[in-house]
């Protein structure tokens, strides 16, 4: 029927966006590497990390959306390296992120931390956008699904794994409440967030990791 073909092409031409993303970056790559430079540059340092975040957020999505996967999980940036990364439109030269997180008690770093901050909220945002984008069912890919956004250290300084602000997108086919800011007492584990969603897929457990219980007043 029309709604299918309509649902065809919509992924074919999902797939070609990813495919010439990939080409392009990939001639870049050629391209650098047929310079003659005297100290050629990393492949790190030049590849754009908005064009990175946005090709394998694309590759997430397109599993998600063809049902290849469930459950997907992408990391933005190697957790602990040193390699300086180069953040196009935001500094004039590579930067080492991890580095700066272990300086928060000046000024001058935590404005840049800001900016980076921004920079990954806003590829949060661009991939979210293209979830909501995408019909499915009486919804969207976004809203039958929980995209979550978040970091393993509340301080990179101190390593504290406490304090952790975590963004979702999504209410996981309407199982869970959207639109609020909820904060958890101290010491309540981060797994219980991942406990709260695994219930809500239908998994049958009673414990992830050091979870102590589900989420109270998250699910619906």
């Amino acid at each position: 029927g029309r709604l299918d073909q309509d649902k065809l092409e919509e992924y074919l031409e999902s797939v070609r966006t990813v495919e010439q993303q990939i080409e392009r970056i990939s001639k870049r790559q050629d391209d650098i590497r047929d310079l003659e430079l005297s100290e050629p540059g990393k492949l790190w340092t030049t590849m754009r990390r908005d064009e990175y975040i946005q090709v394998m957020g694309d590759l997430m999505i397109l599993a998600l959306q063809t049902d290849l996967t469930r459950v997907a999980s992408m990391m933005v940036a190697p957790e602990r390296w040193d390699s300086p990364l180069m953040f196009h439109g935001i500094f004039d030269k590579p930067i080492r992120h991890h580095g700066w997180t272990h300086n928060q008690n000046k000024e001058e770093v935590l404005r840049d931390l800001e900016k980076l901050d921004l920079f990954h909220m806003e590829q949060f945002a661009h991939l979210a956008t293209k979830m909501d984008s995408i019909e499915e069912g009486d919804g969207t890919l976004l809203d039958n699904m929980m995209f979550v956004m978040g970091s393993g250290l509340g301080s990179g300084m101190h390593h504290t794994c406490s304090n952790l602000p975590t963004l979702i997108a999504g209410s996981g086919g309407g199982l869970f409440k959207t639109n609020r800011h909820d904060r958890h007492s101290l010491g309540t584990p981060i797994a219980n967030l991942w406990l709260s969603i695994a219930k809500g897929m239908g998994v049958k457990t009673e414990r992830i990791g050091d979870s102590t219980n589900t989420l109270k007043g998250w699910a619906i």
